[in-house]
């Protein structure tokens, strides 16, 4: 390579005005890349505990970045939940697409990067059953419960987030159903958002 050449991808890496070394985190580059995605479930006013099937797509390992929850009112708890090999997850019927019995609080899944024509392979589905004829309920296992507790004069908001430092993140099986389950833990009146941000890097 030449000296000029090296200069030049050197100068690549420099901020234009004070000449200091650029970098971006893992997050910000698969957004370039166009492989990120975000979702938003508003729940809106959870009268009873409501479950969502996380279904990921084939050959991509999907890094599953952020659940953030957001309520207005009383406690609300959700479950991540998968199957392991001794509590299976055994998905009957995978619920009901957005649109279809009033589930029509997803918004997205939304690529983060508007000019990436990439689809996501995700689908988010609401109201899974499950096979209980095998060993067990089929319900699978918790692999990551986040809680937050609200009060009853619904003047108080709580957030909470899986993700506890930059370097933490959900690695997802190809081709396999996780459940968000959001749990009602108060009588008071709850409006619930949830977020959820992941990418879909290629593992063929």
């Amino acid at each position: 390579m030449s000296q000029s050449r090296a200069t030049e991808i050197m100068e690549g890496f420099r901020e234009r005005v004070t000449g200091a070394t650029t970098n971006i985190n893992s997050d910000h580059k698969y957004i370039h890349e166009g492989i990120a995605f975000k979702a938003y479930l508003d729940i809106g006013t959870l009268t009873e505990n409501e479950q969502y099937a996380f279904k990921t797509p084939e050959k991509k390992y999907t890094h599953f970045k952020n659940l953030s929850l957001v309520a207005l009112g009383g406690t609300v708890k959700v479950t991540i939940k998968r199957g392991t090999e001794d509590n299976e997850l055994r998905i009957d019927s995978e619920g009901n697409e957005p649109g279809e019995n009033n589930f029509d609080e997803l918004v997205g899944p939304n690529n983060l990067n508007d000019y990436s024509g990439e689809d996501t392979g995700v689908s988010i589905t609401e109201g899974p059953t499950y096979d209980t004829e095998g060993e067990g309920d089929g319900e699978g296992e918790s692999w990551h419960i986040i809680q937050v507790v609200g009060d009853s004069t619904n003047q108080f908001t709580s957030v909470a987030e899986t993700q506890t430092n930059p370097n933490e993140e959900f690695v997802l099986k190809p081709d396999t159903y996780y459940i968000i389950d959001v749990e009602k833990a108060s009588d008071s009146p709850t409006h619930v958002l949830l977020t959820l941000f992941w990418y879909e890097e290629d593992n063929a």
